[in-house]
């Protein structure tokens, strides 16, 4: 898991997956050490902060509760019903943020 030295592909790798998957997981994809999977993103000039999804850094939802705020949409149910039944923990903002991002992705 040593080297510094970075193939073509392990550098197509992090580019890749920069952004998507955490310097971890692209660690162990290319057989690095994740400092190093860092010092090569900042040369490669990307950033492997996790952008998406519940390992983003402003997340507030786990994926799971998004797919199931996002089923009870689809299923005719309104954000203000969804908010007061199943997420009353969560601010009715986010719970309309998901259902109208996933109606943007959806039109």
């Amino acid at each position: 898991m040593s080297g510094y030295r970075y193939s073509q592909e392990q550098k197509n790798t992090i580019r890749k997956y920069a952004g998507i998957k955490s310097a971890e997981e692209i660690a162990l994809m290319i057989g690095k050490r994740p400092e190093n999977v860092h010092t090569q993103g900042k040369k490669l000039g990307v950033s492997l902060r996790v952008k998406i999804g519940e390992k983003h850094h402003n997340a507030k939802l786990t994926n799971l509760q998004v797919e199931m705020i996002n089923a009870l949409s689809i299923s005719g149910f309104r954000v203000v019903e969804i908010h007061k039944a199943a997420f009353n923990h969560v601010a009715y903002d986010t719970i309309f943020a998901v259902v109208a991002a996933y109606n943007r992705k959806t039109k």
